[in-house]
């Protein structure tokens, strides 16, 4: 009876671990992306991602506010719009020809993981319209 009642214990524990595992992984993963934003992105679109970086006055056409990609009347981030305007499948003007994607082959091998972790850290600076 000790037996089964362990194992039950432990079946309704399990999750709450895993719970905080996911919390911290997904931590850590945005966090990277913050790592890599800075590194690849704040150039043009500034440390703040509003847009302001000190290349942004270069630009013929201005980078985007990326704290404003989740629109008023939006449920949800659009997450797979940003992912393909940063790994290129997108066409973004400012970026170039869309045979020359800046970030998709740049990032080469390492490139979903590093676009998913920048895209996961730019959802978590949207701001309310």
């Amino acid at each position: 009876m000790k037996t089964i009642t362990s194992i039950v214990c432990l079946a309704l524990i399990a999750p709450l671990f895993s719970g905080v595992t996911l919390a911290r992984d997904r931590e850590e993963t945005i966090e990277r992306g913050k790592t890599a934003y800075l590194i690849f992105c704040s150039n043009c679109h500034g440390q703040d991602a509003t847009g302001n970086g000190p290349v942004a006055q270069l630009l013929t056409i201005p980078s985007t506010n990326l704290t404003l990609l989740k629109r008023e009347g939006m449920e949800e981030f659009p997450f797979n719009e940003v992912y393909s305007a940063i790994d290129g499948r997108k066409d973004i003007k400012s970026h170039g020809y869309k045979q020359m994607p800046i970030w998709g082959v740049a990032f080469g091998r390492k490139r979903a993981p590093l676009i998913n972790e920048i895209t996961l850290y730019l959802e978590t600076l949207q701001k309310n319209p």
